[in-house]
C-alpha cells in the first residue's frame, strides 16, 4: 500500500494499522492528526488508514465511557434499551461504511474524539452525539493544500478557537445546564439546504409552468377554474378551439 510519506505522521498511521489491535496506542503524533482536522476541517492522510485511526479512537472513547458509567452503579444497557457492545459495533459498521471519503462532519467527529467530556458528561449523550455524526451521506474530498505544523503562526489560537469552552463539574456531580451543540445543528442544517437545492429547480418549473398555463388561460378567454377551452351558447366547441369571450360576457355567464 503507497503511503504519503511526505506527510507528518503518515509512517505512524500506517504502521498503527498495520499492528495487532492488542498493541495499538493512541500516541502523541497520531493525536496530532486528529487536531489538525479538528483545527481545519480538512484532511490530508489516506482515508482508508485515517478511518483505522477513527474507528480505534471511537472505541476507546465510548468504552471509556461505558466503564465509568458501570463503575458508577450504571445500567448494562444504553437508555436508548440498545446494549452497549451491539450499539458500539453498530457504530463503527456504520463509520466502516464511508468508502470513498470521511463524512463531511469530519471535523466535529475528531473534536469529540479528541475533547469529548467537555461537552457530553454521559455515554448516553456521547453516543448519541457520535451517532449523529454518522447518519450522514456527504463526504469530504482530500486536501491537497500545504499541511499545517505545530509550529507555524497562529496555530495556538486556532487550537483555541476550535476546542469547546470547558465544562464546569463540582463536587463530582453531573452538569445540569442545558448544553447546545451548535455543530450537531449544523448537521441538520447542511442536509436541510442541500435537500432545499435539489428540490428548488423542480419547484422553480412548477411555478413557471403555472404562470405560463394562467397567462394561456387569460389570452384565450379560458373561464376560472376550466382546464381546457370552453364556449359559451349552444354550439359544442372541439378540444384545441380557441373562444374570445369578453369581459361582458364573462360577467352576463356568471349572472346567469
Amino acid at each position: 500500500m503507497e503511503v504519503e510519506m511526505e506527510l507528518p505522521g503518515a509512517a505512524s498511521l500506517a504502521a498503527f494499522c498495520a499492528a495487532d489491535e492488542s498493541e495499538l496506542t493512541f500516541t502523541d503524533e497520531l493525536k496530532n492528526i486528529l487536531e489538525v482536522i479538528a483545527l481545519t476541517g480538512n484532511y490530508w492522510h489516506e482515508w482508508n488508514l485515517l478511518k483505522c485511526l477513527l474507528s480505534f479512537r471511537l472505541k476507546q472513547v465510548l468504552t471509556q465511557y461505558f466503564d465509568t458509567h458501570i463503575a458508577s452503579g450504571g445500567q448494562q444497557t444504553l437508555v436508548s434499551g440498545e446494549a452497549f457492545n451491539d450499539f458500539l459495533s453498530r457504530l463503527l459498521e456504520c463509520l466502516d461504511s464511508f468508502n470513498d471519503g470521511p463524512p463531511f462532519t469530519l471535523q466535529r467527529f475528531c473534536e469529540l474524539l479528541l475533547n469529548p467530556g467537555q461537552t457530553y458528561p454521559n455515554v448516553d449523550k456521547v453516543s448519541l452525539a457520535f451517532e449523529k455524526l454518522l447518519l450522514v451521506t456527504s463526504t469530504l474530498p482530500v486536501c491537497k493544500d500545504h499541511y499545517p505544523s505545530k509550529g507555524e503562526q497562529g496555530w495556538n489560537q486556532a487550537q483555541e478557537n476550535c476546542m469547546p469552552g470547558n465544562v464546569t463539574v463540582e463536587n463530582g456531580s453531573s452538569e445540569n445546564r442545558h448544553v447546545v451543540d451548535e455543530d450537531m445543528l449544523d448537521v441538520v442544517t447542511k442536509e436541510d439546504k442541500q435537500s432545499a437545492s435539489d428540490k428548488l429547480p423542480n419547484e422553480e418549473a412548477s411555478l413557471s409552468l403555472e404562470k405560463r398555463t394562467e397567462d394561456s388561460e387569460k389570452n384565450c378567454g379560458f373561464l376560472p377554474g376550466i382546464g381546457k377551452p370552453h364556449a359559451l351558447g349552444d354550439s359544442p366547441l372541439l378540444d384545441g378551439d380557441l373562444v374570445d369571450i369578453s369581459l361582458d360576457d364573462q360577467n352576463t355567464t356568471r349572472g346567469a
